[in-house]
Parts: C-alpha cells; structure tokens; sequence
C-alpha cells in the first residue's frame, strides 16, 4: 500500500490532494456442473491532484517508486501551467474527526479458490438433471486520501457473492446473494432458490400487458432504485432546475409506508466513514413516510442551499454533484409469501433488466422482466409467464407500494444498502415478449 504521507512530502505544489485505490478480486468460474476456471485480479492506481491559485493539475500512475511518483507529480504540473484558470476550483478539505467503520473481514478477503471449490463441491456434484453455471468471487478493496491540509483517513471492505443460472429441460432461473462477510453467505440456500424457480419456470404463457400488482424481490425492486438515488435524489440537478424533484421538497411523493435514509454506518450496512474529500459522513434522512425531507450534500452544494455539508461529495473535480451511497429502506413485517397470499390476481418478479430512464424530469423507466415471472391468482403461485416490458413514472410505482418485507443488504460499489421485499399495485406493463 502506498505511503501517502511520505509521497506529500515529495510534491512541488501550495496544495496537493493524494487518493490511492488498491483491489483485489478473486474469481471461480463454473459452467456445465463444473469448476472452469480460477482468475485472480489485482489493480491499484495513485491520483495526484495539485492546485495553485486557480488553476489545478491532475495526473495518476500504478507505479510507486520513487522515480516514477516524481514523474507524476511532474505530469501534473505541466497539466496545471497547461491549463486556464478555473474560477470553480476550490481549495482542499482541512483536517476533520471521523469515526471508524470496519466492513473488513480477512477471511473474506482471502478465501482461497479451494476453500470455495469445497463450499461448491456438493452443489455441482448433486445437480440431477440441471445444468448449473455461474460465479462466486471474493476480495477486498482499499481506499486511501491525504492532502497537504493535513487530511489523512482510509477505509478497507471486504465483500463476497455467489450465483448460480440453473437451467433445467423446460425453463432456467438464477439467483445471486452478496455480503462483506463470506460466513454469512447461504451458498446452499441460494443455489436451492435458483433450482426452485428453474423448476417452476416452464410452460410459461402468453398474458396482455396492462396494469398488475406485482410482488418484486429486493434485486428486481434495486433496478428502479438506482434511478431514484442517481436521478430523482442527485443534489446537483435540483439546485439547476433540471430534476424530477424540483417543486417537491417537503411534498408527499410516494406512499406513506415508504422511508428511505443514507447512512454510512448502518448496521449491516452501510460504508466508508467519510466521502472522497475527507468529510465525515452523516446520516440523512431523505423520504420520510413518502415525503421528500432532504438531500445529500458536499461543500458546493451545501453553500448554495445554505445548508451543512452532509459529507457525501464524489471528489473534485466532478460536474454530477453529491449523491446517496448508503441508501436504507425500512422493511416491513411482511414475508414475501404473505404478500403473494395477499393478491387476489397479480404477478411475482423475480428480476428486472435492461432497465433505462427514458425521461429524467418525469422520472419515466423502462425495462423487462427476467429469471422468472409468475401469475399470481388468489394467493397462489399458478404458472410461469412470458416475460414483459414495463414503462412508468419511479411516482407511480412508488406511490403504489402497498407492502413492504424484509429487507437484504446489497452492495453499491461505493456503500451497502438494505432494500427490501416490496407489494406494489397498479404496476404498468406496456408490451410482452416471446419468451
């Protein structure tokens, strides 16, 4: 790992900003009930940013000798006489408290191709008449930043996940499952769930698109949720006018059982302490029983609402602004099968792909269903369907949550977040496929 304070000591500029980025992933790959391959990737990359009055240098290396980190820093500063002043640019974060969060686990990080051979062993071995193929990968990742205002924090995770496409004579489903700690990873019980519904999705049937109610898992129900944390809930675009939220801050915009938060240290969750300046992290509160309450902010952002830095910048320099990296939901207290039991003719969707925003300003989405999507008639599952394609407003859909569930802890690259089991009615399907 690199030495941030020692390569400080090494730059030419008034202000300089060091982020250092090292992973290491570990993949086993299996196809056809076997283990096909085992591949281990390694990168790390240093960033130096140098300012000088308005004007600011950025030039990066993987390289961290002495000689090539001088280089560096020299490539920087030729980007930063090379290029114009930059009325934007702001000086770097000073020196600030935060507390620690631990999402490292060693034997996370270091689960070796044999000890998952071994958790997959009886798996492939016992198949039957399926085929089963698919992935189980494992590591860690590193972050450090320093800069010559005497900011000097880093923050280590460690994560794991599985799945398993399961294709049987008649139909195939998958499941996938993910943690910061391998020992509570169910290999077993998700290998079963991909079986289960591989079995069940035969003989699917052709249905007319229309308006259902839908019980969506947390992987299918995370596919909208991502419009709303980098569209719907982005800082940026409401202060510029150009968000689907603008004019609703304070107002209700979805159904009241719905309570949405950002915190980075949310048992079974959360992420790193402090965001890509080096500000502590604080918990936000951003849809509280329906209503839009807050969003999240960095320096900018917080000086033009007039309001607190709530610690959630990208890094500078960006154009997109703050965003939620930590989202929670508050689950509920129903079991996905006592949601299906609740529906007297509606659909269970498992996944969701291919999804896209079509509209920013309305929130409009798009997308289709995959893996298995199931009628639904007075409680009981009655037979699989071919898959649709669906085209609404996240206000519709959200506003149509009828039920929530449990909630399953879902990476988001930069932060864990809990997204739950949702009921949603009147949800709108505009066209079907073949399959």
């Amino acid at each position: 790992m690199a030495d941030l304070k020692k390569i400080l000591k090494l730059s030419p500029a008034p202000e300089t900003e060091l982020t250092y980025n090292q992973s290491v992933e570990y993949y086993t790959r299996y196809s056809n009930n076997a283990i096909s391959e085992n591949i281990k990737s390694e990168d790390k990359m240093l960033e130096i940013r140098v300012i000088k009055g308005k004007k600011m240098g950025i030039a990066s290396t993987n390289l961290l000798d002495k000689k090539n980190i001088l280089k560096t820093y020299d490539k920087a500063m030729q980007a930063l006489k090379a290029g114009k002043k930059d009325k934007s640019i702001i000086p770097l974060t000073k020196k600030k408290k935060y507390n620690e969060n631990n999402h490292y686990n060693e034997k996370t990080a270091n689960y070796s191709p044999i000890d998952k051979a071994n958790r997959l062993k009886e798996i492939l071995s016992t198949t039957g008449d399926y085929k089963v193929s698919g992935l189980f990968t494992n590591g860690y990742s590193y972050y450090a930043l320093a800069n010559s205002n005497g900011v000097n924090c880093d923050y280590k995770s460690s994560s794991a996940s599985v799945s398993f496409t399961v294709q049987g004579q008649a139909g195939s489903s998958s499941w996938q499952g993910e943690a910061a700690n391998i020992d509570e990873l169910d290999v077993k019980e998700i290998f079963n769930t991909a079986k289960k519904y591989a079995g069940l999705n035969k003989d699917a049937k052709d249905i007319k698109p229309g308006k259902y109610d839908v019980v969506l898992s947390p992987y299918a129900f995370e596919e909208l949720i991502f419009f709303l944390l980098y569209y719907g809930l982005a800082t940026l675009p409401y202060i510029e006018k150009r968000s689907a939220m603008n004019g609703k801050l304070g107002k209700k915009i979805a159904s009241e059982k719905l309570t949405l938060y950002d915190n980075a240290f949310e048992p079974g969750a959360g992420g790193m302490p402090f965001d890509f300046e080096g500000t502590p992290r604080k918990k936000v509160m951003l849809i509280n029983k329906g209503v839009l309450e807050n969003f999240v902010h960095d320096r900018r952002t917080a000086k033009k609402m007039k309001t607190k830095n709530t610690g959630h910048s990208i890094g500078e320099p960006n154009t997109y602004g703050p965003i939620p990296m930590c989202p929670v939901f508050e689950g509920g207290k129903a079991s996905p099968e006592e949601m299906i039991k609740s529906m007297k003719k509606g659909l269970y969707i498992r996944k969701l792909h291919y999804t896209n925003v079509l509209n920013p300003k309305e929130l409009l989405v798009t997308g289709m269903t995959r893996d298995g999507v199931f009628m639904v008639e007075n409680g009981e599952i009655k037979h699989a369907v071919k898959n649709l394609r669906f085209s609404d407003s996240l206000f519709n859909i959200l506003s149509g949550i009828d039920m929530l569930g449990p909630v399953t802890a879902i990476d988001f690259d930069e932060g864990w977040g809990k997204i739950p089991w949702v009921k949603i009615n009147g949800f709108n399907f505009t066209s079907k496929t073949e399959f």
